[in-house]
């Protein structure tokens, strides 16, 4: 979990994390000018809220750099950052991955994909970033949505837009949309087919998930997701989520080993 480039209490901090069982994932970003100063550091801070939510609770720090590994440690190791004090703002940050040392694809096409967002279509509130790896970079470009939590892939100029602004249409969820990281990985398929049908409200609306049912033999489970929307109704979708298939891929950009990747559907979906 260190790296040469970082201070040795700042490794220190990071291979303790390396060896504890924290549920917790680190991702680095590279400082912009607009949003960075020289001589600190800026973490931001994401947790899971309890019961239903919409998006992750976010605490945001700005410390001078001497100050980092103490507040990496309250953050990772002591899930207790009371000592440090968080500024205050209300921003949208997209984390872009530009990892090119760890697939080229993120290094050519994720920073592509930055400099669109960051540049081309900057909207007030949102902060674009590159960041490290965030996985899925078989998806390049990728991106993470934050605080909402939802993850982007495949992007192509003409979706930006729609994606910064949460007017991409719903017919094209299918090619970009990952899925949201609030739920486990069957449960976020049925949680696209439900945006698809509720549109971009959904978005807000508070939500919890779980698995009802399994036939492992077929590979399909029946999920349940409850929602409560912004307007305060409620309700819940059930969906049977069943392996469609197998795809073969490249594991890495460059490397010449594939991987079998299945392929999940939904096949019924209900509203109650």
């Amino acid at each position: 979990m260190g790296a040469p480039h970082l201070a040795s209490d700042v490794q220190g901090v990071m291979a303790d994390f390396g060896r504890s069982s924290v549920p917790c994932s680190v991702l680095a970003v590279q400082p912009d000018p607009a949003y960075s100063r020289p001589g600190v550091v800026r973490a931001l801070y994401f947790r899971r809220p309890e019961g239903p939510f919409a998006e992750f609770e976010r605490l945001e720090f700005v410390v001078p750099q001497g100050r980092l590994a103490g507040l990496l440690d309250a953050l990772l190791l002591k899930q207790d950052p009371s000592a440090f004090t968080p500024v205050r703002g209300a921003h949208r940050d997209l984390l872009v991955c530009t990892h090119e040392s760890r697939d080229v694809c993120c290094g050519r096409f994720g920073e592509a994909a930055y400099r669109a967002l960051r540049f081309e279509h900057p909207r007030a509130g949102v902060r674009v970033w590159r960041g490290s790896h965030i996985g899925g970079h078989k998806f390049a470009p990728t991106l993470i949505d934050l605080p909402s939590g939802r993850f982007w892939g495949h992007l192509e100029p003409h979706a930006y837009p729609g994606i910064v602004d949460e007017t991409l249409d719903l017919a094209e969820l299918d090619t970009f949309y990952r899925g949201w990281s609030g739920l486990g990985k069957r449960e976020q398929v049925a949680e696209r087919a439900a945006f698809e049908r509720e549109g971009w409200s959904w978005t807000k609306a508070r939500k919890t998930g779980r698995v009802v049912a399994a036939a492992p033999e077929r590979d399909e489970v029946t999920v349940q997701i409850h929602f409560i929307r912004a307007d305060g109704s409620s309700g819940t979708y059930e969906a049977v989520v069943v392996c469609t298939g197998t795809v073969e891929t490249l594991a890495s950009s460059g490397d010449a080993a594939r991987v079998t990747v299945k392929q999940y559907a939904v096949t019924r979906l209900r509203l109650f």
